[in-house]
């Protein structure tokens, strides 16, 4: 498959660490999301020193999750300050860095983890990092590293999708292609390789195929407003009015609990734009009819 790209389309790609899509396949060690730094009720303490790690842990993940990463990160520097060795919290701390726009941090910390405990999850973490500040050919020498020695990791998806994305990130949009397939070939539900093939597709200016996956995308994730947000621009695009404000009605009904605000008023300015658009179209059809 041959891709073309027209550059002056090429969005940036960022990293979100709340609900919303993003393009680097961030985990934590006790999660099991790719997208999302959710986590469940933390844990009681046990009473002892490791239960109330845990429950600090948890806490600064809840911190992450809101998109608080100031707040995150007052915690755990005093977590990082009194167990400096400890992988797991080492993990939080480049995480934190990462929300912070701090990759370079973000991506000695990580690399410090990863060599103290050599956890596929650590090692796509700093792959991530690498990735941000532009080290794509060392991110990618570590996902390969990655992939032939963790062959029972759970989620491989995330290894290929990153692989992909050190592709994309240097153009060679086929390769990229190549792998956001096999990485949705692991795992047809994966979001964000859904998002990225959808993007890929787009800016080669291949819209119906796009649009297949960005509907795949807004079924995988009733919340994320992205994918949404180009179905209902596609549908408004092509005088489809009717169906991109189905779409749009659909996401505020399945997504008014998890959503945030200023997607969900996205979501409203696009449907007035429809019924607008529309509303002008048939004045102007009944003005032509009537001469």
């Amino acid at each position: 498959m041959t891709l073309s790209v027209n550059r002056s389309t090429q969005l940036p790609i960022i990293i979100h660490l709340r609900l919303r899509p993003i393009f680097f396949c961030l985990f934590f060690s006790m999660s099991t999301s790719c997208y999302t730094l959710k986590t469940d009720t933390p844990p009681e303490p046990k009473g002892d020193k490791e239960g109330l790690l845990m429950t600090k842990m948890s806490l600064i993940k809840r911190y992450l999750d809101k998109g608080q990463a100031s707040v995150a990160w007052d915690h755990v520097r005093q977590l990082y300050q009194s167990h400096p060795e400890h992988p797991d919290i080492l993990n939080l701390v480049g995480l934190t860095h990462l929300a912070l726009n701090n990759e370079h941090k973000a991506a000695q910390v990580f690399a410090k983890a990863y060599k103290l405990m050599p956890k596929t999850s650590y090692g796509l973490n700093l792959s991530s990092a690498y990735i941000s500040i532009g080290s794509f050919k060392k991110a990618r020498k570590l996902i390969l590293r990655l992939t032939k020695t963790s062959k029972k990791y759970k989620f491989r998806e995330r290894l290929w999708h990153n692989l992909a994305l050190t592709y994309e990130k240097e153009n060679q949009l086929s390769k990229a292609h190549k792998f956001y397939q096999k990485a949705i070939k692991i795992n047809p539900n994966f979001l964000l390789s859904l998002l990225n093939l959808g993007r890929l597709y787009k800016i080669t200016n291949k819209d119906a195929r796009a649009m297949r996956y960005y509907k795949k995308a807004s079924q995988v994730c009733l919340q994320c407003f992205e994918p949404v947000n180009e179905l209902a621009t596609y549908f408004i695009n092509q005088g489809k009015f009717g169906r991109a404000i189905s779409v749009l009605n659909r996401y505020l009904k399945g997504s008014k609990a998890d959503a945030d605000s200023k997607s969900l008023a996205s979501a409203k300015n696009l449907i007035s734009l429809a019924k607008n658009i529309k509303a002008r179209k048939n004045r102007n059809l009944g003005r032509t009819s009537k001469r």
